[in-house]
């Protein structure tokens, strides 16, 4: 049996057959009347031919809905291609055997997703172990670095020593105390390198702590103008070049603060510019950070060779010396600027190369911003 599967068509076919069984009982009713002669007798003339023409539209309607019927029942099953219950969809058989194939597909990409997944967790699992190696190598070789450098600095710090006292002794010849001299220059170069080489490594490792503590901001400055004319003296430059300290009267007498490795910055920064210096000045200014109550601001300055722009973005990375261009070599391994970054992260900090000096006569500038704590506040 054909069944449209469109709700309109099933709706406009049953109305169809409903006109057709009304049509069918108009004229059953006016065949009664006409028909019955009682019936006849009792209804006036005009009934009587009303229910004759009922029963000739009656008969009229159900023939015409009937053969309507018929013709869109023949056009739908022209339509279907197979006759095939459309309401009822396939055949089961047909139906089981897409499901069998939906099923097959499925468990096809199931397999294939399954296998993908385990090839990601075989290379993540080798990324891994790559990285922990890399890890291992690094630290072998950190804890190498360390020990190499803690061994060497022993022995060269004897040394040093001894060639001090050799250069101040009142009666070693003056030839000799100049070749004391000149071996005490190179091996305070070589200890700055292995304690850098040493720095570096600790950095590296995450080994380096910081210990703040109330310290006398005006006693620890004097410490650093000593070390920058003791730079400069090493150099034989105190009689061509100045340190200056600038101090600016908001300072706080006392600061939170670990002055050994703020000292260790300071003792780079004015390193590198009485290095760089050869005629002129080395100032260290220091001031109230802007915009903290409890920081400091920072600033080296020198009267030297200034830093070409080519090389002011790399000069903060490791082994990397702001020489190119400059008119002559200058000792050093290049790592003194990335420890002095490093370490002034680790204390919150910042430490930047100004592309201008704030202050006239100046090359050069360094800014070591330290926005540091309240000690009443750890």
């Amino acid at each position: 049996m054909f069944r449209p599967a469109d709700p309109l068509t099933h709706t406009v076919l049953r109305v169809f057959a409903l006109l057709s069984a009304a049509a069918a009982g108009l004229t059953g009713l006016g065949l009664a009347v006409f028909l019955t002669p009682p019936l006849q007798a009792e209804l006036p003339s005009p009934w009587a031919l009303a229910a004759a023409a009922l029963f000739v539209f009656g008969t009229f309607a159900a023939a015409l809905f009937c053969c309507v019927n018929r013709l869109v029942l023949r056009r739908l099953a022209a339509l279907s291609p197979d006759g095939c219950d459309q309401h009822n969809g396939p055949p089961a058989e047909e139906g089981t055997g897409m499901l069998d194939r939906i099923e097959t597909s499925l468990t096809r990409h199931e397999t294939r997703i399954g296998e993908q997944l385990a090839q990601l967790q075989s290379e993540v699992s080798e990324r891994r172990a790559a990285e922990q190696e890399a890890k291992d190598a690094l630290a072998v070789q950190t804890s190498f670095l360390a020990t190499t450098s803690h061994e060497l600095r022993t022995p060269l710090n004897a040394m040093l020593g001894l060639l001090h006292l050799i250069q101040i002794a009142p009666d070693t010849p003056p030839k000799c105390k100049q070749h004391a001299r000149t071996a005490l220059s190179a091996g305070q170069r070589l200890l700055e390198m292995v304690s850098n080489t040493l720095e570096a490594a600790k950095l590296e490792a995450k080994a380096v702590t910081i210990n703040p503590h109330q310290t006398d901001i005006r006693r620890l400055t004097r410490h650093w103008l000593v070390t920058a004319e003791a730079s400069l003296h090493r150099r034989s430059r105190d009689d061509d070049v100045t340190a200056l300290l600038e101090l600016s009267p908001d300072l706080d007498p006392e600061y939170y603060l670990d002055g050994g490795r703020v000292s260790q910055i300071i003792g780079n920064l004015t390193d590198n510019a009485s290095k760089f210096t050869a005629l002129g000045k080395v100032q260290i200014a220091v001031s109230p950070l802007a915009g903290s109550k409890h920081g400091l601001e920072i600033r080296i300055r020198d009267t030297g060779e200034g830093i070409p722009a080519e090389v002011r973005g790399q000069i903060f990375e490791r082994f990397t010396q702001g020489k190119q261009g400059m008119s002559r070599p200058h000792d050093g391994a290049g790592l003194g600027l990335w420890i002095c970054t490093d370490l002034a992260h680790l204390m919150g900090g910042s430490l930047e190369l100004l592309d201008a000096p704030t202050a006239a006569g100046f090359a050069t500038e360094f800014l070591l911003k330290l926005p540091l704590p309240q000690a009443a506040a750890l």
